[in-house]
């Protein structure tokens, strides 16, 4: 506790930016702005240079000309290769994009969609990946990549001008998951999903405010993503997600009626 500097680069500009608070480390965490130039494909580097206190580190990306922010989790280097998975979309409204960066050295990553697999030398990106590398339309289902400990993977979904950040993550082997925040109502909708590197099925039951069971889901992936819409009316709500074959991660989708702009969770 006690001053906490750190210090944060770009590695796309290799300018750094100094972060300092003198506060207690139970504030608000400092949220510099990155310097202007384009950083697209960059990651940016965070050092505890001093201080004894635990820090978790954010970025919050917004998009210039409509102001929608997406928050972005700072993540540790892995100290092994790892297979993460993320779910994936292409339509005439939605578009998944892809970023594989590298934090020192460039590798090749093998992209797999369905039965498809596709290389690609990091770092890399594209937009609408299912379309452009994968050349598919109107289709969800599971990216999953293979990767060094070198490399790090983050996807988001766009509709216009609005994204949802939505981070690749290991499957999940809990039989049981629990998801927050479930609303159906006026002001919001929620889709409830299973991403997995395989095949698996689920039951969602879904608890009003006061813990009653208003509504259960059954889920069965397909191409490795199975959704599926929160119908029973519902404010402050949640999802106990069982996992009945297979193994995966739930996740669900909240999405604002009035602006279409999404909020991943997990």
């Amino acid at each position: 506790h006690g001053p906490v500097n750190l210090e944060a680069a770009g590695a796309a500009s290799d300018t750094p930016a100094s972060l300092h608070r003198d506060k207690a480390a139970s504030e608000a965490a400092v949220s510099p702005n990155v310097p202007a130039e384009s950083t697209d494909g960059a990651i940016i580097q965070v050092t505890v240079t001093s201080g004894d206190a635990r820090v978790s580190a954010y970025a919050s990306v917004i998009d210039a000309a409509s102001g929608d922010p997406w928050f972005l989790a700072a993540e540790r280097q892995p100290a092994a290769p790892r297979r993460l998975v993320a779910p994936a979309i292409t339509s005439s409204r939605w578009r998944s994009d892809l970023w594989l960066l590298a934090v020192d050295t460039s590798a090749n990553v093998n992209v797999r969609f369905g039965d498809q697999n596709r290389s690609f030398l990091v770092p890399d990106s594209a937009r609408d990946v299912l379309a452009t590398r994968f050349g598919l339309e109107n289709t969800l289902g599971a990216l999953v990549v293979d990767l060094p400990p070198s490399v790090l993977a983050q996807t988001r979904v766009t509709t216009g001008s609005l994204s949802q950040g939505v981070p690749f993550q290991r499957v999940n082997d809990s039989r049981e998951q629990h998801l927050p925040w479930v609303e159906s109502n006026e002001r919001f909708r929620t889709n409830i999903g299973l991403v997995t590197d395989g095949e698996a099925t689920a039951e969602a039951v879904i608890y009003d405010d006061a813990g009653i069971e208003i509504e259960r889901l059954f889920l069965v992936t397909e191409r490795g993503v199975a959704q599926v819409p929160v119908t029973a009316r519902v404010s402050v709500g949640r999802a106990l997600v069982r996992i009945l074959s297979g193994s995966a991660s739930a996740y669900a989708s909240v999405i604002d009626n009035r602006s279409g702009d999404a909020t991943f969770v997990k």
